[in-house]
C-alpha cells in the first residue's frame, strides 16, 4: 500500500479504537484486537519513529489478552510473536527470544504442533538466531517453519519462499554449501514475482555454481 493509504487506514483504525474503548470498555477483547492490528500496521511501515507507539500498543493488547483469555490461547501467542518481532528489530534480543519461545509453546498447546499460525514465531525466531550467528538453531526452526508452510500453503506462497531464502542465507553463513544448494534449487522452483529476490537468486546461483533452470 502507498504511504498515504497506510496513513488513512491507521487513522480509521485509531477512530475505531476510540469507539470500541467507549462501547466495549478499555480492557475488552475487541480493544485488544484493534491495538494488535494498529501496532502491526505501524510496525510494518518501517518508520522507526512510530515503533515506540506500536510497542506500547502491543504490550497493552498482550496484557488484555492474557487477562481475558489466559496464557493458553492462540491470540495471546499471536500478540507475543508480534511484539517479539518488533523487539528483535530494535535489537532487544533476549526479551524477543523469550517471547517467541513462549508464543510457540502457547500456539502448540492451543492448536497443535503443525498449525500454520506457528510459522510466524518460528520464522521470527530463526531470524533472531541468525542475528546471533547460532546457525544450528536457526536452521532447525526455519526448517520446521518451512515444513509447516509446505503442508498448509500452496507451493508458490511467499511464506515458503521466505523460509527458503532464510535457509539459503543460514547455510551459506554456516559454510554448509551442499545444504545451501539444496534449498536454493528448491527456491528456484518457486514462481516468484519479485525482481529483488530474482536478482539475489542469480547471485547465489553464481556463488554456488548452479546453472539457471
Amino acid at each position: 500500500a502507498r504511504p498515504e493509504d497506510q496513513a488513512l487506514m491507521m487513522a480509521l483504525d485509531e477512530r475505531t479504537l476510540k469507539i470500541r474503548e467507549k462501547h466495549f470498555g478499555p480492557d475488552s477483547l475487541q480493544v485488544a484486537e484493534n491495538l494488535n492490528n494498529i501496532a502491526s500496521a505501524k510496525f510494518q511501515t518501517n518508520q522507526k519513529d512510530v515503533w515506540p507507539k506500536a510497542e506500547t500498543m502491543y504490550r497493552r493488547s498482550l496484557s488484555i489478552r492474557k487477562a481475558q483469555l489466559g496464557d493458553a490461547h492462540a491470540n495471546t501467542g499471536n500478540t507475543m510473536s508480534n511484539l517479539a518481532s518488533l523487539l528483535r528489530s530494535k535489537g532487544e534480543l533476549a526479551e524477543a527470544e523469550s517471547l517467541y519461545l513462549e508464543s510457540i509453546e502457547i500456539t502448540e498447546r492451543a492448536l497443535g504442533n503443525n498449525h500454520p499460525r506457528l510459522s510466524a514465531p518460528l520464522h521470527g525466531l530463526g531470524k533472531l538466531y541468525q542475528q546471533q550467528n547460532r546457525w544450528d538453531l536457526a536452521d532447525q526452526v526455519q526448517q520446521r517453519s518451512l515444513h509447516i508452510n509446505k503442508t498448509s500453503l500452496p507451493p508458490n506462497h511467499p511464506y515458503i519462499a521466505n523460509d527458503l531464502i532464510a535457509l539459503v542465507k543460514i547455510n551459506l553463513a554456516w559454510k554448509k554449501l551442499n545444504q545451501a544448494r539444496t534449498f536454493l534449487k528448491e527456491l528456484m522452483a518457486v514462481e516468484l514475482d519479485d525482481q529483488e529476490i530474482s536478482e539475489q537468486i542469480s547471485k547465489w546461483q553464481e556463488q554456488l555454481d548452479i546453472q539457471p533452470q
